[in-house]
């Protein structure tokens, strides 16, 4: 009788329940991000939130390379208000942020698709995927995970827009692209997402493009004027890591991209000549153990899931792959021609209909092959990729540099604190035995001015 009401209720809540998991899985992946501690650009902001000048937050500055009111600066003086100088709150923050995404990112797939397991794949994809640690690690990357969170929204939005033709989704979905546009770079992208979502919604694309004007146009003049006062204006700084390159370079980008899309290692961008297929001893000597099962992951992974599209392609499946592809490579438009300035964590945005995509093949596969040997494909491409990104996020935590910097910081200001429980008269503090890392870490003066609360601060590094 239990065991009989136990399914019952699992069968009502089963969506609830396999969500519940997929969360789970996340947090078994990066629950050690949630004691990571302020570190470089984050003592830059929370110094910055110091001063109160809260119109300072949404000038466009030519100093640093972003403009992210609302995901940095706001963000920070937020979770400052709640937590004080405690960044477990800020994560904990960031981590409901990231759940919030899977299930936004699961809605959208079910309502683009019409199947739920398509919708659990696609979620339990992007909530395991390795390029999520450094948004959920690094408290300044805070900003990819909430300009997510809008664009997502605001596409939501458009897509009941498109169903009711309700003049409120249509006022929500231009909101909240202005709120994700105030976050991230990225919100750029999102009129392609529009038009393939056109494309990929019915065979009348002309004429649904036609009725998406009202939402495109107002949009795109947001855009051309964000994009004016960005490179007119207000140029951002183009010089050093931030410098713009069109050739070869970019190609190699978009390679690693899409190796990293699919849980390789970021760290093998810097250690292997692609040309030469060599591998440094650095990088040999740091995975020690780690190298030879990710690489066998790797291949079998993507193996896996070529099968299942090979056995699962019609003209649908076409469709969504074309449409995948596409929004990948324009998704990475804001960063693609920055070869120096290359990280993981930039797929947030362009591997969105990638997920849905694989979520739709290997649905569409279980499908097609159920209770038949050849079924077992799927659940290879499955737990291969959860192990494959355990791998690569084990192997991640323990060489990236994100790891590193914030323990020194960690450190660094724990020390200080021991020595200087209270500021000095004189208003200055020498931390010896330090380097260009530390002083790194701690961004220079800002870390102290933060922990003291005071301007007059002055750290001499020795």
């Amino acid at each position: 009788m239990v065991i009989q009401k136990s399914v019952k209720i699992f069968k009502k809540y089963q969506t609830f329940f396999v969500f519940f998991l997929i969360f789970g899985l996340s947090l078994f992946l990066f629950y050690p991000s949630l004691n990571y501690y302020f570190f470089q650009d984050d003592w830059f902001v929370l110094n910055w939130i110091r001063t109160g000048d809260f119109l300072s937050f949404f000038k466009f500055r030519t100093d640093i390379i972003y403009w992210r009111p609302l995901s940095m600066p706001l963000f920070f003086a937020l979770s400052e208000r709640l937590f004080g100088l405690n960044s477990l709150g800020y994560h904990l923050i960031v981590f409901l942020l990231h759940f919030l995404n899977v299930v936004l990112i699961g809605y959208i797939t079910y309502k683009l698709i019409g199947d739920k397991k398509t919708a659990v794949i696609s979620s339990f994809l992007y909530a395991t995927a390795a390029f999520q640690f450094m948004p959920l690690s690094w408290l300044s990357l805070t900003w990819n995970i909430v300009g997510l969170f809008f664009f997502l929204l605001s596409f939501i939005f458009y897509m009941r827009f498109k169903e009711k033709k309700s003049i409120t989704s249509l006022l929500m979905t231009f909101i909240l692209f202005l709120l994700a546009l105030f976050s991230f770079e990225f919100a750029i992208v999102f009129p392609v997402l529009i038009l393939l979502y056109e494309y990929l919604s019915d065979e009348k694309f002309n004429k649904n493009l036609s009725k998406s004007i009202p939402v495109v146009l107002p949009i795109l003049f947001v855009i051309v004027t964000y994009l004016f006062l960005r490179f007119v204006l207000y140029p951002v700084p183009s010089q050093g890591q931030y410098t713009i390159s069109i050739g070869p370079d970019v190609l190699k980008n978009l390679l690693f991209y899409g190796l990293w899309l699919f849980n390789i290692p970021e760290e093998l961008k810097y250690q292997i000549v692609v040309l030469r297929f060599y591998i440094t001893p650095n990088l040999l000597r740091a995975a020690e153990n780690f190298l030879v099962p990710i690489v066998l992951l790797f291949f079998l992974n993507v193996f896996s899931l070529i099968i299942i599209v090979i056995y699962t392609l019609d003209k649908k499946i076409k469709k969504f792959l074309f449409s995948a592809i596409v929004f990948f490579i324009i998704g990475l438009s804001p960063i693609l021609f920055l070869p120096k300035h290359t990280f993981p964590y930039y797929l947030a945005v362009p591997s969105i209909l990638v997920f849905i995509f694989c979520g739709l093949v290997v649905a569409s596969y279980m499908k097609k092959f159920q209770n038949k040997k050849k079924m077992v494909v799927s659940y290879i491409f499955i737990i291969s990729w959860l192990s494959l990104s355990f791998l690569t996020i084990t192997l991640t935590r323990k060489i990236h540099w994100v790891s590193g910097e914030q323990s020194i910081s960690k450190n660094t200001v724990e020390k200080v604190l021991s020595e200087y429980p209270n500021l000095p008269d004189s208003k200055t503090i020498v931390i010896t035995g330090s380097n260009d890392q530390l002083k790194q870490s701690l961004m220079d003066q800002d870390a102290l001015k933060v922990i003291y609360n005071s301007d007059e601060v002055q750290t001499i590094y020795r």
